[in-house]
């Protein structure tokens, strides 16, 4: 029973799953955000979503053009 709840552990880390408390239990520093406080992290997702025709390709579009520009967006 060892043998194999072993080969499963190492099986779930060679795909990078890890169990609820491995993440509970960190104690890792946070990363820098790339857009903060807590919107866009380093490894993280941002969906932007809304009705049809609302703007989000030009908001995407105006946020992309300022990071790439290093510019402040939003104040």
């Amino acid at each position: 029973k060892d043998e194999r709840s072993s080969i499963l552990q190492e099986k779930q880390n060679e795909g990078k799953a890890f169990s609820v408390n491995h993440y509970l239990n960190d104690k890792s520093p946070m990363p820098q955000d790339i857009i903060g406080p807590r919107i866009l992290t380093p490894g993280g997702l941002l969906v932007i979503g809304g009705t049809p025709k609302i703007g989000k390709s030009h908001f995407l579009l105006s946020l992309l053009a300022h990071l790439a520009a290093g510019r402040s967006f939003l104040g």
